[in-house]
């Protein structure tokens, strides 16, 4: 009689994990009651290989190296690093970009998405006026 108890306790276990993976996404949910172990998704739900880079000045300068300077150098601007406080940046736009109409939609539209792909943990994108510290 034990052995009853003890394989219906197993069921109860199997059938719970199964709910509990499923629910996650990690395993396909069984169709039939008697089905053998569930098979696992052709894909993970969970990123594992992503590598977040700590939000340093060097790190976010680079970012700016890469991406942003080629494009504001074209057009007769460039953009500064002012400060870094916390999560927030600080960005002073500099040259003829200091003066255009358009730039905040480009730090906005542009430079703050380009900055939060790279570092998710970013807050706020803090625009300098140009005697602003």
């Amino acid at each position: 009689m034990s052995s009853a108890l003890a394989l219906s306790g197993r069921r109860w276990i199997a059938q719970s994990a199964d709910v509990f993976l499923s629910t996650l996404g990690l395993v396909e949910p069984r169709d039939t009651p008697g089905a053998e172990a569930p098979t696992p998704r052709a894909y993970a739900t969970v990123e594992e290989d992503v590598i977040v880079e700590p939000m340093t000045r060097q790190a976010i300068e680079e970012v700016l190296d890469d991406y942003v300077r080629p494009a504001l150098q074209q057009d007769g601007g460039d953009v500064t690093l002012v400060r870094i406080d916390k999560t927030d940046l600080y960005l002073r736009l500099v040259g003829a970009c200091s003066s255009c109409p358009s730039a905040t939609a480009t730090l906005q539209g542009g430079v703050e998405r380009l900055l939060r792909e790279e570092f998710p943990m970013l807050g706020d994108l803090i625009q300098i006026g140009a005697y602003e510290l």
